[in-house]
Parts: C-alpha cells; structure tokens; sequence
C-alpha cells in the first residue's frame, strides 16, 4: 500500500503540472537599485538554475543576467560575464513579472562555480539586484542505475543514467534493428511484461515509430506525461508484435531517487535573426550583438558526424585551405563547438592540417554552446566576437559580402574532424551585417536513397618478386576504407600494388621489398605521408607521446624517431567524371589517374618478419592516422582466395615489370 501511495502522489503531482521539487534552494534575490527585482533561485543540477517568481521592471537600457566565479570578485561588479536567458538570447532584458524561468550556465561553468548572480546593468555599471552563493551549494546529481540486460538482438548498453526525473540517457547503445514492433516501454511492477495501458517512450528524435538499429550511440529518452522516474519500476525494449522484452532496466527505490535534478524543459533556442540556406540539407542562422555573433549551423547528421561553418580562405571562391571555421559535434549528448583553422589539406597532425586553434598556437574564440534536434534535424549555436585578435581567425566585417564554406563528416580519433562526405559546391557570400532577413526553407530531412553497396575486400597473397608498392590515393567514400576497415577516413589512403588497402600477407623469414612513393614534403602535410610497419591500427607515429611511442612496436620505416621511408609523392586522382558510386572497386580505379611529383624518386627498403613478428601488423602512414590496414604474417602462404580479383592479379604482373626497369 505504501508503494501505491507514494507513486499515485507522484502521478497526481504530474498529472496537475505542479512541479514538487525545483532542485536545491540557493536564496532570494535582493533588488539593489529600485528596478523590482526579486525571485527564489535553485540549483536544478549543476549546469542549470531556476528562479521562481522572477520579477524585474526592465526598465534597465543594458541589463543582463550576470555570473562570476568564485575565484573572481566576491563584490558584484563588471568583472563578471554575461548568461543568457530562459530562451537562450544573450540580447537586452525585457520586463518580467512573477515568471518562472530557468537558465542554462556557460559553456565550461558549474553551479559550484558561481559566486553571484546578478541582473546587471553594463551601459551603467550597475547592480540592479544580485543573489550571493554560499560556498557549500550541493545541486542535484544524476545518478547512474546500471545497464540494459542482454535479452535479443544484440541489445546491450553502456551506463543508463538519470538525468532527471524524466530524462534518461542511454550511453553507447546496441541493437541489431531486426525487431519487427520494437519499442522503449515504461512500465511497473516487479516483472517485465506488457499489459493494457503500457506507455511506450519516444525514441531519442521524440518518434514513437519502430525502433532503428542503435550501432552505440548515446541517447536521451524523456517519459511522456504524467510519468517520471518516480513513477515507474522498469524501463524496456520490447517488441510487441512478438510479445518480446529484449532487454531492460531497473528503476531505484524510492530512498534512492531523494537528489536526483526536477524536470524542466532544456531551453528552446529563439530564432535568430538572419538565415541563408546553403544547401537543400545545410542551414546557417546568424544574430548580431555589438562586436559578438551568435551563429547557427543546421543539418541532417548521423551519429558521429559533425558540420562545419565559417569563412573561406579566399575571399572570392571556395576554398578550405586557409579556411576560419567552427565545427561542431555531438559528445556523449552533450552538444559542443570548437574553433579550427585549415592550414593544409590534410588530418590534423602536429598543428598542420585541419587542426583546432589551440593546437596551432591560436585561442578557442567560441563560447556559449548549444543545441537541440526537431524533427531529425540537428542544431549547434554558439557565439563569437567579430574580431578576435587571434592569428588564426578570420575578422567578420559587417556590411560587406563574405565569401562563407561548409562541411559536414565523421568524427575520428579524439574528436577531430575527419574529410567531408559534403561540402560547399558553389560560391556562396553572406553579408553578416544585412537587414535581418531569413531566407531558409524547411531542410530537406529525406533519405538520400539506398547506400551503395561496400565493395568486397582485396586479399594480397605476397608479390611477384616479393616487392610491393605504395602510392597515395582516394578511399571511395563510403564504398571503400570506411567499409572496408570499419573506421572513419580522411579521404586519402595507401594503395598496395595498385589495390585500396588490401589485407597484406607476408612469409616469415622472407625478404621483402617495399618501393614507397608517399610524399616528403614536411611544410605541406598533405604531400608528407611517410610509410612505416607497426603495431599500431591507427598509424600516425609523429603524432604520440612518449610514452605513447614506447606502447607501440615499429618493424620498418622508423628510426630513431624519424621517418626513413618516404619519396617522392605519387597520387591517384579521381577523374573529372567520376560517378557518386561503382559496382567493383576494379570499375573505381579504371577512372583514376596517377600523377606524379619530378623527380620520381621512391624511397625503397627490405623487411623480413621473422619468428618474433607478430600474426597482424599494419602498413601505416608516419604523420597521419587512418591512411592504412592490416598485413598478416603467416608461416606459409594461402594458395588462393576467392577474394583475389583477376585485376588483382594482373597488378601484381605489372608492379612486377616497374620494378625491373626501376634496378
């Protein structure tokens, strides 16, 4: 009876829209200047605070709310920075009477932080009315409650974490998608089942439609109303059709569940003043604030995308070289920006390519990040000054026209950007300083048609005359490195003996000869790729520790820490009238063209792997991750695959008779 007490009040409470808990109380407001300022703030969590009854007359010319950190000035004062409001706008307050709102913290603060806030007056310099945090402020937590069991199909999970009490959030999250009525469930009682008036729970876009395939994401899932947290015993897939529980979660106990965050509504982001449609599936929104910017980049993204935006590096025609651009991702739910400058044509390695300011002696000038997902479209906004005074940024000039780049592609190692699978096709300029004007059409949320089909992998059983070569080339987007290895690219990688990363296999106690044509050219990193053998499946030697170094077993390529085994650059290019896709990847390389840098002078070295060499090495670049795959070491070689295209083979004849006439 107890138990259906305590969760028919929750119930009601919900039900009522009387919120009962509004996380922990800090204090009232105190007006300072006769402007009315009054209201109860509370800690919701440690990013967010509400104040209940907020009151102010808005009569200031140049008010805002105002924060400073404890390590700051304890006396209010302009010291501080800026916080926006309830709707996210950094803009001038307006009146408020009796209003409960609550506000998001900067980028990079806590509430344990905070040493006042205040509605302040900047024109003036003054204290329209302030609250002073005590030093023992302990906000709601939320608290991890485990993992989905592992009933079907492939289901399983990272950490389920309470947000609040009705958010959840799902970390790296597994499912096959083969459920043919698959759906989250909420449910009470101590036994998972599904009865009449069991609640599904909208996937993390807010759809209630069958259940996609989850390959790790982390998502959010909100309890629609009335329900919370509280108010319910087990979280489900379940798949209806098949009277399924593909695997669950426990709620807490009640005694359990006392400091978790209340609920609010995470801001809904005010439209911004001007828009330009880039693209049919790219937005850029943008809102002018004295001398900052607040700028908001729109697109379709996967998981593990991110998109660019910013200024060209020419300012007459599209260029990324050279390119101002912030880009931004999704991390563990969390929406983030950061700010990066296009050096060179190539993944970032050692401050040179496309690489974030703060690796290349710069500052991050973005600040005030945020985001949100309506109807499976994905929103970051963030804000940063016209004119930074950083080297690596580029000024925004208002009233004149600016010639703007986009991208969008995955995310690699340590959340750096990887190539673009899209980018700006046409010159586009965008005079920043206009009449607001928004010129954007919906998105276009559709599906860009069936993916084209991977090719098959290309095993390559040693070589005539034991020698192989290795030049430079493209990946075949999504047809080739990424489906091939599983791992996302920077759209070049090594070509062995003509083939796009074939899987190697060597002899052991035999020689071979390597003849590598990857570029030496240490000022421009997209012509640097030198070639080494090594333990590591990621490549890019020159970018690690020492320590890291020490963890990593080099067979070729490398001594003494420098790269040995470099040469002249020769390069595959894809022709001009390349198709989006090919049925084999023999058709793909048909329309490729080799080009190659005068004088053409490998670098060429032998190597015999012996006993002591691992089953598996890999073939990688020394500057640049992702650029190389698997060579298999084996003590006697496999006579045949049915994976060895007759192409193949036919290479390997003609690499045969290069290096004949290469002695």
């Amino acid at each position: 009876m107890t138990n259906f007490t305590w969760k028919t009040i929750v119930f009601f409470c919900n039900l009522a829209v009387v919120i009962c808990n509004l996380g922990v109380e800090i204090g009232d407001l105190i007006d300072r200047s006769s402007h009315k300022v009054s209201g109860k703030v509370y800690a919701v969590d440690n990013t967010r605070l509400h104040i209940k009854g907020f009151t102010y007359d808005g009569e200031g010319p140049d008010a805002f709310f105002w924060i400073n950190k404890k390590d700051g000035s304890s006396t209010v004062d302009g010291n501080g920075q800026k916080m926006a409001d309830e709707m996210g706008s950094l803009g001038i307050l307006g009146k408020y009477e009796n209003k409960d709102i609550t506000l998001e913290l900067p980028r990079g603060l806590e509430v344990t932080d905070i040493k006042y806030l205040s509605v302040w007056c900047k024109q003036f310099g003054v204290n329209f009315g302030d609250i002073i945090f005590p030093d023992n402020v302990q906000p709601p937590q939320a608290k991890s409650i485990g993992q989905f069991s592992e009933l079907a199909h492939g289901l399983r999970s990272g950490e389920v974490v309470i947000l609040d009490e009705k958010t959840l959030m799902v970390n790296n999250l597994h499912y096959d998608g083969q459920g043919p009525d698959a759906f989250f469930l909420a449910g009470t009682g101590d036994s998972v089942r599904y009865y009449d008036g069991i609640t599904k729970i909208p996937d993390e876009t807010g759809s209630l439609a069958i259940l996609k395939k989850y390959t790790g994401q982390t998502i959010t899932l909100t309890l629609p109303d009335p329900l919370t947290v509280k108010s319910i015993d087990w979280v489900s897939m379940w798949c209806i059709q098949a009277n399924q529980n593909f695997g669950d979660v426990k709620m807490p106990d009640e005694s359990e569940l006392t400091n978790i965050p209340p609920y609010f509504p995470r801001i809904m982001m005010k439209e911004l003043e001007n828009c330009e449609q880039l693209d049919s599936t790219v937005n850029a929104a943008w809102e002018i604030d004295g001398a900052m910017i607040t700028i908001d980049m729109s697109a379709k993204l996967d998981e593990g995308d991110y998109i660019s935006f910013g200024l060209s590096g020419n300012a007459d025609s599209v260029a990324m070289i050279n390119a101002d651009v912030t880009v931004g991702f999704i991390d563990e739910g969390t929406y983030k920006a950061q700010d990066y400058y296009l050096n060179a044509k190539a993944g970032c390695s050692s401050g040179r390519g496309a690489c974030p300011d703060i690796t290349q002696d710069g500052a991050d000038d973005v600040m005030d990040v945020q985001g949100r997902m309506v109807d499976g479209i994905t929103s970051i906004r963030y804000t940063r000054p016209l004119g930074t005074g950083d080297s690596k940024d580029r000024n925004i000039t208002l009233g004149t026209e600016m010639a703007v780049v986009w991208g969008i592609g995955r995310l690699g190692l340590n959340k750096l950007v990887t190539y673009h699978s899209k980018k700006t096709a046409e010159l586009k300029k965008v005079n920043f300083g206009r009449t607001a004007m928004r010129n954007c059409p919906n998105l276009n949320t559709g599906n860009d048609g069936p993916a084209p089909t991977p090719w098959k992998k290309i095993e390559l059983f040693g070589a005539m005359n034991n020698t192989f070569t290795a030049k430079i080339g493209p990946t075949g987007g999504k047809q080739g490195y990424e489906a091939l290895t599983g791992r996302p690219s920077w759209g070049i990688a090594w070509y062995i003996n003509n083939i796009l990363i074939p899987e190697v296999y060597v002899v052991r106690n035999t020689t071979y000869k390597f003849i590598i044509n990857g570029g030496n050219d240490p000022v421009n990193s997209a012509k640097n790729h030198p070639f080494y053998l090594t333990s590591s499946p990621d490549g890019g030697y020159i970018q690690l520790g020492a320590d890291e170094r020490k963890e990593e077993r080099v067979f070729a390529g490398v001594e003494d820490g420098n790269a040995t085994a470099a040469g002249s650059l020769c390069q595959y290019k894809e022709s001009a009238g390349i198709k989006p896709s090919y049925a084999t990847f023999d058709e793909y390389f048909d329309n490729l063209q080799e080009l190659c840098d005068e004088p053409k002078e490998p670098a060429v070295f032998e190597w015999t792997p012996d006993a002591d060499t691992p089953d598996v090495v890999y073939y990688q670049c020394f500057t640049h991750k992702y650029l190389g795959w698997k060579m298999r070491v084996v003590d006697e070689m496999p006579t045949s695959s049915s994976s060895t295209t007759v192409a193949a083979m036919i290479t390997l004849l003609l690499n045969y008779l290069m290096t004949r006439l290469l002695r």
